[in-house]
């Protein structure tokens, strides 16, 4: 009994060191799909090198558009974004005092909200992320003790009320939401 199963442990499909990990499984896996997907075309020569070349050109873009798009976003949170018309950078600060003058107060708020959060950034009080909510935002200020805390949630508190529960931000409103936002932004020109 023991020997029948030394004999079946020390057999190479139990030898972890020559076990495939499942990257390689993966690799050889696409390996064989382009192989029988290379059988099933007619031989052309050269073709099948185009093709292959092609493929992984197809591969090189998807993973470059992710990649491009990952940092678009992370530019568009923290504010540098490029304005598309005039193709200079967008401050959200800028943003909320031109939407606010034009009689937008709601996108106004969304503006002011975002000059906020960016400013808290560059202070390093959070990690700006598209998925985040105000309130997510505001669990990291608390959870790393940042000055301007007390400050935020003051803001964030009527910034949901007008923002979320109401849907819309009259002029009086903009401008409580801007008084609550000046200490905040106070400290971002004094950085």
């Amino acid at each position: 009994m023991r020997d029948t199963v030394r004999e079946i442990a020390s057999g190479t499909e139990f030898d972890r060191a020559l076990q495939q990990t499942i990257l390689d499984r993966i690799i050889d896996a696409l390996g064989r799909w382009l192989r029988e997907l290379f059988d099933l075309l007619p031989v052309l020569g050269i073709g099948n090198k185009v093709i292959v070349a092609l493929a992984i050109g197809v591969v090189v873009l998807i993973v470059a558009r992710i990649v491009l798009r990952s940092r678009a976003q992370r530019e568009f949170w923290a504010g540098d974004r490029l304005e598309t018309r005039a193709g200079r950078r967008l401050d959200p600060w800028l943003e909320a005092e031109r939407l606010a003058g034009s009689g937008s107060y709601l996108e106004a708020a969304h503006a002011l909200c975002a000059a906020l959060i960016t400013a808290s950034a560059r202070r390093g009080e959070v990690t700006l992320h598209p998925s985040k909510t105000t309130g997510d935002y505001a669990r990291e200020l608390r959870r790393r003790g940042a000055p301007s805390e007390r400050d935020f949630h003051r803001f964030r508190s009527r910034y949901d009320r007008v923002v979320y529960d109401a849907q819309r931000c009259s002029a009086d409103e903009y401008a409580s939401l801007l008084a609550d936002a000046r200490p905040l932004l106070s400290r971002e020109r004094a950085a």
